[in-house]
């Protein structure tokens, strides 16, 4: 049996991101933590079963793997709520990370319709929430935490932000 080529990590990297596979969605599939697909994805030398694993991959439409996403997020356990009253919160950390690629639950006003990506262009603390500036195809808005947290799902990829 003939070795094949081992897939250096910039490749394997683009191997899952063509069969529209995240980090995180792909440890939710083989049971493992980010932190091993991540180490398995940079490891030069990687067991020839993990090349194989990748190649073998279904290629997801974006549904799916929205579907996968949410499936995970709802696996996550609940944080239980405080009981510090509100001037003692201490500040969290905001639910999308600057440059997160978000895509739309359903169609937000003009500016998104079902399905369309956003970036996070801008991180806000506000004094009970975080507000997110999300450049969506029809333009850019500022939206509460607690607004949007319902008609977005993230994608667990990350874009470029063009200074303007």
């Amino acid at each position: 049996m003939s070795e094949t080529k081992q897939p250096s990590p910039l490749e394997a990297k683009a191997t899952i991101k063509a069969k529209n596979w995240s980090v995180a969605n792909l440890a939710y599939r083989w049971k493992v933590s980010r932190e091993t697909v991540s180490r398995l994805l940079s490891n030069r030398r990687r067991p020839p079963h993990w090349n194989d694993a990748l190649q073998g991959l279904p290629k997801l439409t974006r549904r799916e793997a929205l579907e996968i996403t949410l499936a995970r997020k709802r696996e996550m356990p609940q944080k239980p709520r405080s009981r510090i009253s509100q001037h003692q919160r201490p500040i969290r950390a905001a639910q999308y990370d600057l440059a997160s690629i978000l895509v739309a639950l359903e169609a937000i006003g003009s500016i998104a319709d079902t399905d369309d990506e956003g970036l996070v262009i801008s991180v806000m603390q506000g004094s009970a929430e975080h507000f997110y500036k999300i450049e969506w195809p029809g333009g850019a808005d500022i939206f509460a935490e607690s607004e949007i947290e319902s008609l977005v799902a993230d994608t667990g990829r990350t874009g470029i932000i063009k200074n303007e």
